[in-house]
């Protein structure tokens, strides 16, 4: 009954945070049509920073810290999003998808 996000991404450690000036997390190249991550909002470009109040720093610790959490399960993600330049943070709440659907 493992949970499903249906994102994919590249990390952002501290070194690409301060060269590109964006925030660290796991930046958002592909977004799964239909998933969670797509019915709560989350688009490809987002910086995913924090998942259920937990920071994450890579796709890796995104993986650790979902495989806890059943299929159903409401959590609250955080985000940075990318508007005319400036990162804004927003909190969207996902009901996780299973990894089978």
């Amino acid at each position: 009954n493992s949970s499903f996000l249906g994102v994919a991404g590249q990390d952002v450690t501290s070194e690409l945070s301060q060269s590109f000036g964006m925030p660290e997390g796991l930046y958002i190249t592909m977004v799964t049509e239909n998933s969670a991550a797509d019915q709560a909002g989350i688009q490809k470009g987002d910086v995913l920073t924090k998942f259920d109040d937990r920071a994450v720093k890579s796709q890796e610790g995104l993986q650790d810290i979902m495989q806890y959490y059943a299929a159903g399960t409401q959590v609250e993600v955080t985000l940075q999003t990318n508007e005319n330049g400036e990162w804004k943070e927003k909190v969207v709440t996902v009901t996780l998808g299973r990894r089978n659907q």
